[in-house]
């Protein structure tokens, strides 16, 4: 989010910073639901899919939004316009540590995403869930979702 700022683009740091913080609601929102009976680690979210599809749905949505994978479009276009200021200005000193960011935070992502789509290695019951951190995790949801189908909603006119 940073990185725009160093070349005076406030629209662009503006827009990443909205599309980040949609999806990391989501995804919290996602782990808050699913925490009633005490703390995750990732390996709880093996298998998740089948367990709790919807759940399961909005976190891989902000999990792929925050990697910048379609189909979280909006985090692709987001990581764009926030770079393509620096590269317009020559800062490549700045851009390249964003960059190298972006590939560390999409193996993080990715490896999650893994876990939720995996199947589980037994039967296990569906965990109890919070219903005002799963309203949360939904309505995040539904923003990214309208973000990808129209990236002007998070992240303004530098879409058009």
């Amino acid at each position: 989010m940073l990185a725009p700022l160093v070349a005076a683009d406030t629209a662009a740091a503006i827009g990443y910073l909205a599309v980040y913080v949609v999806a990391v609601v989501a995804a919290l929102a996602v782990v808050a639901a699913l925490s009633v009976d005490g703390p995750r680690s990732l390996e709880d979210d093996r298998g998740l899919l089948r367990r709790r599809p919807l759940h399961a749905a909005v976190l891989t949505l902000a999990l792929l939004t925050l990697a910048g994978l379609p189909p979280g479009v909006a985090g692709l276009l987001a990581k764009f316009l926030a770079l393509r200021p620096l590269a317009d200005q020559g800062l490549w000193w700045v851009a390249l540590p964003a960059v190298v960011a972006a590939v560390v935070g999409l193996a993080v992502y990715l490896r999650w995403v893994a876990l939720v789509l995996r199947p589980e290695e037994g039967p296990r019951a569906p965990e109890d869930v919070d219903t005002t951190a799963t309203v949360i995790a939904v309505v995040s949801g539904l923003v990214l979702l309208a973000a990808t189908l129209a990236p002007v909603v998070l992240l303004g006119a530098g879409t058009t």
